[in-house]
């Protein structure tokens, strides 16, 4: 049996046994993370995410797990990855070559093809890496590195309104880090990669919509840390805080309002 189809199985009958505590939600994000991971083989992982967490909610355990027993199963499953990352199993460090069509994408790029054609997703990405990597992997990158930055200031924010504003450099400090590096990153790819292209004709769409929503993740984001950091300071220097900060108002449903997040 594949650790796929036991963690999929077993997940199915955890939740079928505990139905009445199931939450909708769950069953929502397991049916969802099941049909993608049914429908292509890239999407299996959603199920190795999920899965334990729903297994561990709701299996019938008579008693509770000893905690040398879950340091045990988290040994286990790094040791499991580092053995398969070290023999190439999976997280390849390396590109290879033979499962790819480099001779093709050599001859695009040689011979300047530009009319559309047809090609698979994995060979598809393929060509938009060694043809465009250039223009279009940076916004990938600044995007992905952004929404972090955002989460972190998020979660900073929300400590400080709980008033645990001692943790808060535990989000604050790599909000700090990845903030800096990824918005000069975002304004030096504007400058050197994008905008340059808007001086070749063949490319000046692509320059103008890239560096315009190179633009829109910079300024978004300055926007979002700018208040932040205004609540923060507001809330250190004894400002009420906001009902919202912790959800939906409470008042409106007749429930008692309290000053932590739950």
């Amino acid at each position: 049996l594949a650790p796929f189809s036991a963690l999929l199985f077993t997940g199915v009958l955890a939740m079928l046994w505990a139905r009445k505590r199931v939450r909708i939600a769950d069953w929502l994000l397991f049916a969802a993370f099941a049909a993608a991971a049914l429908s292509a083989q890239r999407n299996i992982f959603l199920i190795g995410f999920w899965a334990p967490v729903v297994i561990a909610s709701y299996l019938p355990l008579r008693r509770a797990v000893p905690a040398i027993a879950q340091f045990a199963a988290a040994a286990l499953v790094l040791a499991g990855l580092t053995i398969g990352t070290a023999r190439g199993s999976f997280f390849q460090f390396r590109v290879a070559d033979w499962r790819f069509p480099s001779g093709a994408a050599d001859f695009l790029l040689a011979h300047g093809v530009t009319s559309p054609m047809f090609n698979t997703y994995e060979f598809g990405g393929y060509l938009i890496y060694t043809g465009t990597i250039s223009t279009l992997w940076p916004l990938f990158g600044t995007g992905n590195q952004l929404l972090a930055t955002i989460a972190l200031a998020v979660g900073t924010a929300f400590l400080v309104n709980m008033g645990k504003a001692r943790y808060a450099w535990i989000t604050a400090g790599p909000m700090l880090f990845v903030g800096t590096t990824t918005l000069t990153a975002g304004v030096l790819s504007i400058k050197n990669i994008f905008w340059p292209l808007t001086l070749q004709p063949a490319t000046r769409v692509t320059g103008y919509i890239d560096s315009i929503l190179m633009t829109i993740f910079v300024v978004g984001v300055v926007i979002v840390l700018f208040e932040v950091a205004r609540r923060c300071w507001l809330t250190l220097h004894g400002a009420p805080i906001p009902i919202e900060a912790f959800g939906p108002p409470a008042k409106a449903a007749g429930l008692p309002v309290s000053g932590g997040c739950c």
